[in-house]
């Protein structure tokens, strides 16, 4: 899972990359001809989007995600984590609902043959497609860490007085 997710986040990258030479060299071309280069304008969103979904997952994977350690830090670690897993479940629920709705609406592009609106019509399906991708492997690495946190309530692990992520992440905040 950790590789796919990296592969992923790896083509998000890469459209960041495209969205930063297209701006680059519309710009240079605007500079020097006073004219745009067409369709940059109507395809940045659409990598943008794909960007964005794509690199959801990787962030929750290395932990980079907004946490509740201003809070969890305080607590003792058995409430600790059973603080951050209802909100894990809460999360999962949320993003498993967005991940189903966005997976509809991608399929009704693909049905309608969506484009971009503009100058130059790009299909908008590809990028609507990774978005439900984008939020089921968020959803996939919240319910691993989430896992993660009631096997170690039930394992009796979260009474050892260990030094762990809330901790950490409070030094670090």
């Amino acid at each position: 899972m950790e590789r796919l997710t990296a592969a992923v986040a790896a083509v998000g990258a890469l459209a960041i990359a495209v969205i930063m030479v297209l701006t680059v060299a519309d710009v240079l071309r605007r500079t020097l001809t006073d004219r745009s280069i067409q369709g940059v304008i109507e395809v940045a969103p659409l990598l943008l989007l794909s960007a964005a979904a794509l690199g959801m997952g990787y962030a929750e994977q290395i932990g980079v995600h907004v946490r509740t350690s201003m809070v969890t830090s305080r607590l003792p670690r058995v409430a600790a984590l059973a603080f951050r897993s209802a909100g894990s479940l809460v999360s999962l629920v949320v993003l498993a609902w967005v991940a189903w709705e966005a997976l509809d609406r991608a399929i009704a592009s693909i049905q309608n043959s969506d484009v971009t609106p503009g100058f130059v019509a790009y299909p908008t399906w590809p990028a609507q497609v990774l978005v439900p991708v984008g939020f089921a492997l968020f959803a996939v690495h919240v319910c691993i860490r989430l896992v993660d946190d009631v096997r170690a309530l039930r394992s009796g692990e979260a009474f050892e007085e260990v030094e762990d992520e809330f901790v950490l992440e409070a030094t670090h905040a």
